[in-house]
């Protein structure tokens, strides 16, 4: 005969090394016992993980928490765990830092709080998969100007802007987003690219007729204008080369002897579908080098016939034997006419400016705290200065650009220094900076203590000719 206990099945034969049936059920509990413990334990993260904390745990604050207590948790955290201020440098401080964040960002905005104290993370509009968080998912890329002063801010910059009017509940405009985070990556450092919420700012949307959206504008010297062409990336692009001064010059002859050196674009006149596509990424970096290099554009075929030729009229010689350009189109990086190298890499805007940027004589000046205190401050001369961390996330990139500025500041006798505040601890600690990279213009005419009081924050983005245009400008 069989008895059942708890489900399971126990035998009156003997079970184990016991004879007797309730010792027989005293080992089926143990066993029981031993099951439920190894799931418990399974169930439980490893010692040394952190559990998975909701938002307000990640702030240490209550559910009932108001905004300004969250602000003020979130700035005490955020001084601690901040990567440029975390001596360890891990992923995991900087992965801490980034769910700080968000968590911030979501529970001071009164909307997101509700929806998250609804839904969690699994709301649809704040899911990492979701449209919204997608509409910025990079602050770098895409800006958010729906709030504050939209007209100082974009409609008197002077740059050019690509704007994009939405709403959220608006299923076109969700069906852009893919492509309007492909736009802003593709010409970051070029253009401005933003969005502005008509939920949240109507007025701003009623004022530049869009009501009904998505609507996209441009923004440029005071001047907007409807844009009505094809919703795609390399319709954006061809707009914003057009609408921008790219100074490539279109070439006949040989550019040398010349100053600067050449960045030169071979393509064909005809039949060469990419050449077109090509030269759009090269004009995108001659913004990006303005008046750093020359950038020009050589067609190797004549243009009636097609034909790749070797000379154009008797005497002068087709620059393509003489580059070895054999193939279409090709970049050439010509430095001076003796030497000149193919460039082989991803064919970017970008990509090709730090290309160019890391071939160009590097003119910023290593400091520390003696040459600032016998260099800098006792000269009348106008410096900038960039203090750093060079462990900060985006410094190569940043690094390019201040290189930029520093080239083209010393045409007008502007000195740039560059100090490394892992070894000069103690001079950035005496300039009592909270987080690095701090760019400082110190102006000319004044020198000592007068010289460092007059010192200006640089405010803008890392873009080495709006750094300098900004130091001239002060």
């Amino acid at each position: 005969p069989q008895s059942s206990c708890l489900g399971i099945v126990v035998s009156s034969r003997p079970c184990f090394p016991f004879r007797s049936r309730d010792m027989c059920m005293w080992n089926v509990a143990v066993i029981l016992l031993f099951l439920l413990a190894v799931s418990w334990g399974a169930a439980q993260p490893d010692k040394g993980q952190a559990t998975e904390k909701n938002y307000y745990e990640l702030l240490g604050v209550d559910p009932d928490a108001t905004t300004k207590e969250i602000k003020k948790a979130y700035r005490k955290i955020a001084l601690r765990v901040h990567p440029d201020k975390n001596t360890n440098k891990d992923k995991e401080s900087t992965k801490e830092f980034q769910q700080l964040g968000r968590a911030y960002q979501v529970l001071v905005d009164e909307e997101k709080r509700a929806n998250y104290d609804i839904y969690g993370e699994e709301d649809p509009y704040l899911a990492p998969g979701g449209w919204r968080i997608d509409l910025r998912y990079n602050f770098d890329d895409i800006w958010d100007v729906s709030g504050g002063n939209f007209k100082g801010f974009v409609v008197e910059s002077p740059d050019l802007w690509l704007i994009k009017f939405m709403t959220h509940w608006q299923e076109e405009c969700k069906t852009l987003i893919p492509m309007w985070n492909k736009v802003a990556k593709l010409l970051k450092g070029v253009v401005r690219v933003g969005v502005v919420n008509c939920q949240q700012a109507r007025a701003t949307c009623e004022r530049y007729d869009a009501t009904q959206t998505p609507v996209f504008r441009t923004f440029y010297h005071g001047e907007h204008e409807l844009y009505e062409g094809d919703r795609t990336v390399p319709a954006f692009a061809s707009l914003v080369t057009s609408t921008l001064k790219t100074n490539v010059a279109l070439l006949s002859e040989s550019p040398f002897p010349d100053e600067k050196p050449w960045l030169i674009f071979f393509g064909l006149s005809q039949n060469c579908i990419r050449c077109e596509k090509r030269l759009q990424e090269v004009k995108k970096a001659s913004i990006l080098l303005e008046g750093l290099v020359n950038v020009g554009h050589y067609l190797c075929d004549d243009e009636e016939t097609g034909v790749v030729v070797d000379a154009l009229g008797d005497e002068t010689p087709s620059l393509c034997p003489h580059y070895n350009v054999s193939t279409f189109p090709t970049l050439v990086w010509a430095p001076n006419a003796s030497f000149f190298e193919v460039y082989e890499e991803h064919p970017l805007g970008h990509t090709i400016s730090n290309f160019v940027t890391v071939r160009l004589p590097n003119v910023v000046l290593m400091l520390g705290k003696k040459k600032v205190e016998s260099s800098v401050l006792p000269s009348q001369a106008g410096w900038l200065l960039c203090f750093i961390d060079e462990t900060s996330y985006y410094w190569d990139l940043m690094w390019l650009e201040y290189r930029k500025a520093a080239l083209l500041l010393k045409k007008e006798k502007i000195k740039a220094g560059l100090v490394k505040c892992s070894q000069h601890r103690d001079l950035c600690m005496e300039w009592r900076f909270r987080g690095y990279p701090k760019v400082l213009w110190l102006p000319k005419g004044l020198t000592g203590n007068n010289k460092r009081q007059a010192t200006k924050d640089y405010p803008g983005d890392w873009f080495g000719p709006e750094m300098s245009r900004w130091v001239l400008s002060n």
